[in-house]
């Protein structure tokens, strides 16, 4: 289950798989392996499962952005409508402990989404349907997260290719929409 959330994270929400082309042609796709780019590590919620671990007991991958939402509560990463670098660093040491080389670029990058404050206050205002009410602003940050670790992927975990550095120069040019179809150059 570990793995489908990871996936489910990386390739529906963050968009590297769906793979794009650089320079000013932000509507070009490019090819679907480039997800491959950078070797993303799982992570390891051990620690958040009794507290959280109901959200993945049903087997329904519609709860994940619950499980974010659980995970970052527990961890206290957002309080009074900001994130706290502190726990934000002490949450992704534990979710990442066994991979170090991505403490430093996850924790800049969750930094990096926090600031987006339109963004924030967008997600903030939303609830997941369901039994569950959950906002979806850790989504928001684990989403805008992992397009940043894509693009500044530790040098051991990238995969360099034509293709991948196309897909990362993608990354730094183009602002896409989260289901990845609507895509403008940044500038």
């Amino acid at each position: 289950m570990l793995a489908i959330w990871v996936a489910l994270t990386v390739c529906l929400l963050a968009n590297p798989c769906l793979g794009w082309s650089s320079g000013s042609n932000c509507s070009k796709r490019l090819d679907a392996n480039t997800a491959r780019c950078c070797e993303m590590p799982d992570v390891d919620i051990s620690p958040y499962l009794e507290r959280c671990g109901h959200f993945l007991s049903s087997n329904q991958l519609s709860l994940i952005p619950c499980l974010v939402d659980c995970i970052f509560n527990a961890s206290q990463v957002l309080t009074a409508k900001q994130l706290n670098p502190d726990n934000a660093r002490n949450m992704t040491e534990i979710l990442l402990r066994a991979h170090p080389d991505f403490v430093d670029v996850s924790v800049a990058a969750l930094l990096n989404c926090s600031a987006n404050r339109k963004q924030w206050e967008k997600f903030q205002k939303r609830r997941f349907f369901g039994n569950y009410k959950c906002t979806l602003l850790p989504l928001y940050l684990r989403m805008c997260a992992v397009d940043y670790i894509y693009v500044n992927c530790p040098s051991s975990s990238w995969k360099s290719s034509k293709a991948c550095e196309e897909a990362r120069e993608h990354k730094l040019n183009c602002k896409c929409d989260f289901t990845g179809n609507l895509c403008r150059p940044r500038y």
